[in-house]
């Protein structure tokens, strides 16, 4: 009876409990490698404790749940890795057919990038002088014209510190970061993008250009489309050299 602990041994629950009008409750957890990763709780509104048969039977689903979060962990893991094999075989072969123009490549990577790394929109830059200039797009997010809009390459802009300290930077929100971008937040503010990855170009440990990932909303990529897109910048990397 959760409204019979004095003190209230669970106060959220035994407020629930009031608003709710149950009583009794019985909780078992979803267990993976002896990590708690959830649980699964059943009520009743009257005073009464679960049999020991009903806490085993419980216990039962919850093993199931386990064994089907697990079969869809696996599935998606074996999904993911299939469809970057498959896209890196792809850009692969386009840099095989465009031995005298990397404009293919650029534009395979981007879209790669966009639809493996779930992201809303993709650049890809190119150093020239002081200035990252555009060379490939993919998504719906506004961006100026290929070829005329640039960057500066200065730590002002995510794409330039990035560029020059040769560094992944992969931020939650760039509209938030003024004073560390002032430049980056002017772009950020005009584009409407929030989260963004910035990976650069590397090659001989200098940068040659930088790969960005855009998003509306904010929060950070995963470690496992970090990794990725410095897949793709890798391939980028070939294909102009």
């Amino acid at each position: 009876d959760l409204l019979a602990i004095e003190p209230p041994a669970f106060p959220l629950t035994a407020k629930a409990a009031r608003e709710g009008g149950f009583r009794a409750v019985l909780s078992v957890l979803l267990l993976r490698e002896n990590e708690a990763i959830g649980a699964l709780s059943i009520r009743r509104r009257e005073v009464q404790p679960f049999t020991d048969r009903q806490i085993a039977l419980l216990q039962t689903f919850a093993d199931q749940a386990v064994i089907a979060i697990e079969n869809v962990r696996l599935f998606n893991e074996t999904k993911e890795a299939l469809d970057t094999q498959t896209a890196t075989s792809d850009i692969l072969r386009v840099i095989s057919r465009s031995q005298t123009d990397v404009q293919p490549v650029f534009d395979a990577v981007a879209e790669s990038a966009a639809r493996l790394c779930d992201a809303f929109d993709v650049t890809i830059f190119r150093r020239d002088g002081d200035r990252l200039r555009l060379v490939a797009h993919h998504g719906r997010m506004p961006v100026g014209t290929m070829g005329d809009f640039s960057l500066s390459v200065s730590r002002e802009t995510v794409g330039g510190r990035s560029v020059i300290d040769a560094v992944t930077l992969n931020l939650e929100d760039v509209q938030a970061d003024a004073g560390e971008f002032p430049e980056g937040v002017g772009h950020a503010r005009r584009f409407g993008h929030r989260a963004m990855l910035s990976v650069p170009l590397t090659r001989d440990g200098a940068a040659i250009g930088v790969i960005q990932l855009r998003r509306t909303e904010p929060g950070r990529f995963t470690d496992r489309q970090v990794a990725l897109l410095q897949t793709f910048a890798d391939q980028a990397v070939i294909a102009i050299e």
